[in-house]
């Protein structure tokens, strides 16, 4: 089902940026972010040709798993938009000689409402896909997502990123220390949040074998998990906070030019 695949990364991906945010940053840009609406649209359209041929769609299926797709990539364009005016939110907080919490904790809570929302269109996306298919290709798309392996344990990433960074600041003994353990206390608690993403994909793989899935109980636990991730996100962003309090305003203005680096 398309909407598990949606769902599931943007779980990951908000994870990881959220972590990052302890880096300063999440105002980097990524390659993929400098494509056009129309660039964007090409590439949804042509990874859905490729999950099309490789169900052995129909020329109906297709027909109509593509029309709902195009209608749907607009939504994504417009969420793509939000991420800079979020990011020069949280940079202007973290870069100040005395962050707010509050503050950054409205960012997290504007990221929660405008992403549940999109969540919820993503998986009435994949309800009108599953609708389309036929019993024998639910059972090989369910059977696939149950084989697939998760990912393996990536905290050796984000040590070294971290590490690089608090390189890059000259950051002192102290600061490695205080901001080492805020992270692995963070990392700790995402193993809980990653243990109830399990839970969550184990009954998204359930109702796509089912000929009616059960709606109501798919976005409930889209709400569940957004509910959840935002209570992970606000303890990060208190870890981040107190991090950024302990800068000197020589190592505000080195995360300022990383930041502008990276911006390109």
């Amino acid at each position: 089902m398309i909407c598990t695949s949606i769902s599931q990364s943007r779980i990951r991906l908000a994870i990881l940026s959220l972590v990052a945010l302890t880096l300063a940053v999440s105002c980097g840009r990524r390659s993929s972010e400098n494509l056009t609406d129309k660039q964007v649209e090409a590439r949804i359209l042509d990874k859905t040709d490729y999950f099309l041929d490789d169900i052995d769609a129909t020329d109906t299926q297709s027909k109509r798993i593509k029309s709902d797709v195009s209608a749907f990539v607009p939504r994504v364009n417009e969420v793509r938009k939000l991420r800079d005016p979020i990011r020069v939110r949280l940079a202007a907080q973290l870069t100040q000689s005395k962050p707010d919490k509050a503050q950054v904790r409205a960012v997290i809570d504007d990221i929660h409402k405008e992403m549940t929302p999109f969540a919820h269109d993503a998986l009435d996306l994949g309800l009108k896909t599953h609708a389309n298919l036929t019993k024998e290709q639910r059972a090989e798309l369910a059977q696939r997502w149950e084989d697939r392996k998760q990912g393996g344990d990536r905290a050796w990433i984000i040590d070294a990123v971290v590490k690089r960074f608090l390189d890059e600041i000259d950051a002192t003994d102290a600061q490695f220390e205080y901001a080492l353990a805020q992270k692995d206390a963070q990392m700790e608690k995402a193993k809980k949040l990653k243990a109830d993403h399990q839970k969550t994909r184990a009954f998204f793989i359930q109702e796509l074998r089912s000929p009616k899935p059960d709606s109501k109980g798919l976005h409930a636990q889209v709400d569940a998990g957004a509910t959840r991730l935002q209570a992970f996100a606000h303890g990060v962003a208190d870890s981040v906070v107190g991090f950024a309090q302990t800068l000197t305003p020589e190592q505000r203005e080195k995360v300022k030019e990383l930041i502008a680096d990276m911006r390109g």
